[in-house]
């Protein structure tokens, strides 16, 4: 998998990561997990309304592993 990174709002320094990504059913929803919420609150609720919404909408945890990296 390749997963893109755009650490701006305005769209520069992209970072691009490829890896493995598997579903983990074990990971608790996005809501209920505290250290997601406290950096991603915020821009949850500007674009989802609440965590609870946000997590509904994306529910499934998926954990990279990664292999290589771009900058």
């Amino acid at each position: 998998m390749s997963l893109t990174l755009d650490v701006t709002d305005i769209g520069r320094n992209i970072v691009r990561v490829e890896g493995t990504a598997v579903q983990d059913g074990d990971q608790l929803p996005a809501h209920l997990q505290p250290d997601y919420l406290a950096k991603y609150t915020e821009r949850i609720a500007a674009m989802f309304g609440s965590a609870e919404q946000f997590a509904a909408l994306f529910s499934a945890a998926v954990v990279i592993t990664p292999s290589r990296l771009y900058t």
